[in-house]
This record gives structure tokens, C-alpha cells and sequence, in this order.
């Protein structure tokens, strides 16, 4: 079944590839122009013995594409540093010319004809709250290690990626000392989140 599930997700894959390759010969201007290429999730086949997306946050579904297209296409280059979809933002302001607000936490990939890579010990967070019945997971991700938080049992994962990239070997139990300082740097992220914009009452009843 996994074996068929893969097959289709593949075949999906390979559409999207030819839709991505029509538009670019429909539009041949978009050359010109400085693209971005991304996800939202990936998908599970049974790796941590659940499928699809929305249950967990191993890498097999937090683990995106993210390429970005000068115009012209420029040299190929790869950033190993640990990036996020939360640096797509000021990345595009940043190429438009545009000034970047002072509380955005992304960090900016391309400037002035180059890519610029991130520091090569960053770590971002990832989070899981789906509804109230769904699991509420915060994941702290860095270069080596990644630590899985569950804020409703209060149990923690933590795995050595250099040594183990597909998460199979929990060593939390191994390594709680580790476990506190990946733990402490999540909570210093969380404090330093800025404030949640207030939501206009009459927008959100429009919304609903």
C-alpha cells in the first residue's frame, strides 16, 4: 500500500514539474523576475508510523523545498545553514527594495546578487496546534541536534540529526543535560516573539 502511496505521491511531483515548466513557457518574461519556490509540508509514508501530515513534526513533514531564482538563474548555490520559511518574507522585501519591520524574526537568504547564508549554528522552532483534540508539539531545530517538546504530556525528544537524520533514535533519556540546554533555548525563542498584532473585532466576525 506504502509502495503504491509513494508511486502517486511521485507521479504528483512530476505534475507539478511540468505545470512549474509550462508556466515558464507561457510566461517567458518570469526570467526576469526574482522567483521563490516552496512548501508548506511534506508528507509521511509510515516512517514514524503515521501517514500523510498534521500529526508530528519529523522532518519527513517539516522538511521543505525552498529554492530562490535570481533573474537570469545566476549560479547555482546550495545553504547548508538552517533556514526557514520565516526568512521568505524579509528576503523578498529585501530584494524589492523595501524596509524590513524591526520585529520580523526572519533572516534575509539574498542581497545584492549573492546568497547570504545564515549563522551555521542557528536553530528555528516549528510548532503543531492544530484544535484542541490534535497534539501540541514545539520543536527546536538546529544544526546537530533537535529537540521535539509535547506541551501536554511535558515529554521531550531529542535527536543527534548529524548521526541520525532519519529521527529513529531518542536520546533524551541519554542525554538529559542536552535535552535542558535545547529546551531552554526553545523558551528563550518563545519569549522573544513579539506581541500578536490586536485582531479587529468586525474582521474576524467577517471571517467567520
Amino acid at each position: 500500500l506504502m509502495t503504491a502511496a509513494r508511486g502517486l505521491y511521485d507521479s504528483e511531483i512530476r505534475a507539478t514539474d511540468e505545470q512549474i515548466r509550462s508556466v515558464f513557457r507561457d510566461y517567458p518574461r518570469l526570467r526576469e523576475s526574482f522567483l521563490v519556490f516552496t512548501a508548506d509540508h511534506g508528507e509521511e509514508f509510515r516512517e514514524h508510523q503515521s501517514t500523510t501530515h498534521g500529526h508530528n513534526l519529523f522532518n519527513t513533514t517539516v522538511r521543505v523545498p525552498l529554492f530562490l531564482r535570481p533573474p537570469g538563474g545566476g549560479r547555482p548555490d546550495t545553504l547548508r545553514a538552517v533556514t526557514s520559511l520565516v526568512d521568505v518574507a524579509p528576503t523578498l522585501v529585501t530584494v524589492a527594495g523595501g524596509r524590513l519591520p524591526s520585529n520580523w524574526a526572519g533572516r534575509v537568504l539574498y542581497r545584492d546578487g549573492a546568497a547570504l547564508p545564515p549563522p551555521p549554528d542557528r536553530a528555528v522552532m516549528a510548532e503543531l496546534d492544530r484544535n484542541p483534540q490534535s497534539a501540541l508539539l514545539k520543536a527546536w531545530i538546529g544544526p546537530r541536534w533537535k529537540l521535539i517538546q509535547d506541551l501536554k504530556s511535558r515529554q521531550s525528544r531529542l535527536y543527534d540529526l548529524a548521526a541520525d537524520p532519519d529521527e529513529r533514535n531518542d536520546l533524551a533519556r541519554r542525554e538529559p543535560a542536552q535535552v535542558e540546554r535545547e529546551l531552554a533555548a526553545l523558551k528563550r525563542c518563545i519569549a522573544d516573539l513579539p506581541a500578536s498584532p490586536p485582531m479587529d473585532p468586525a474582521r474576524v466576525k467577517a471571517m467567520t
